[in-house]
């Protein structure tokens, strides 16, 4: 039995974390033992529900499906779920402005959370839609409440985040397809062998730790920045087939100062090795380091 949506609050917090249309009379709140409530949010008629705020909920997922992340201003921190077959979700925010919904939407090949914001134009609603056809940014203004999402991913889901404006923080399952992306924040990832890991920045800086974990089959990676710094950390003992495009700052394994096209080969020779494509900008940089020195 998973303790789901069991917290430790108040009567009076958990009714004022529910986010509109929710309404309270709508919403199953039993006590439990040690003083927790067990928070029971209603679903609508497509299966999707609402999340509160600052309250941990959860959604069964199977391995092979997709967590998708869309809409959101703010954050979003991805790890390793508590649990093997259950996604976490808490959502926090800011005061002021049109507030969001988060929206949990669940479908046949996977999961999709929006942050739905209010849109000036009733003709044009902004909605939340399964397998990338999600409309999320009809009259979004920069200035807007952020939201930040902490979530967990059960073992042998794929994750896919994509960030109107915000911070990405990850850790990359293994085995699994992983797909980071923000139209301006910073993205950091920590690599557990993705079978397949994108990231993406159009605006802001980089970090990537490729994994040193053995793999049983060949690993893809690609990494793209617009304007910034993209900083990728190898490990000697990690088979790399390297391309770069863009202008390079890391004296090896590539030449510095080159903006063509450069390709490499590092650590040993045999085995499984990762494929890594990584391209700047213009305005971009890529930084190649060794995960293994002392910094």
């Amino acid at each position: 039995m998973h303790p789901a949506r069991f917290v430790r609050v108040t009567l009076a917090a958990a009714l004022a974390a529910l986010a509109a249309p929710v309404r309270a009379q709508d919403v199953v709140i039993r006590p439990r033992d040690g003083g927790a409530f067990e928070v029971v949010i209603p679903t609508a008629a497509d299966g999707s529900r609402v999340l509160p705020w600052n309250i941990q909920q959860v959604q069964a997922m199977k391995a092979g499906q997709t967590l998708d992340i869309r809409g959101v201003i703010g954050s979003v921190r991805v790890h390793r779920a508590e649990f093997r077959d259950l996604a976490s979700f808490t959502v926090s925010k800011t005061d002021g402005g049109p507030m969001p919904r988060v929206v949990v939407l669940p479908h046949l090949t996977g999961v999709t959370v929006c942050a739905v914001y209010p849109s000036p134009n009733p003709k044009k609603a902004n909605t939340c839609r399964p397998d990338g056809k999600a409309k999320l940014t009809e009259g979004l203004a920069k200035d807007w409440p952020e939201v930040t999402f902490d979530v967990g991913v059960p073992d042998g889901v794929n994750v896919a985040v994509h960030v109107v404006t915000g911070d990405i923080r990850a850790d990359a399952p293994p085995q699994r397809d992983v797909t980071l992306v923000t139209g301006k924040g910073r993205i950091a990832v920590v690599d557990y062998g993705a079978a397949s890991l994108q990231i993406d920045s159009m605006a802001g800086d980089m970090q990537l730790t490729v994994a040193a974990l053995p793999a049983s089959a060949p690993r893809s990676v690609f990494g793209s920045v617009g304007y910034g710094t993209m900083t990728v950390r190898l490990h000697d003992t990690t088979p790399v087939h390297l391309y770069a495009s863009g202008t390079v700052t890391s004296v090896f394994p590539l030449e510095p100062g080159v903006a063509g096209q450069q390709e490499a080969t590092l650590g040993p020779e045999t085995g499984p090795y990762v494929a890594l494509r990584l391209s700047a900008g213009p305005l971009g940089r890529i930084d190649i380091q060794s995960a293994d020195e002392q910094r």
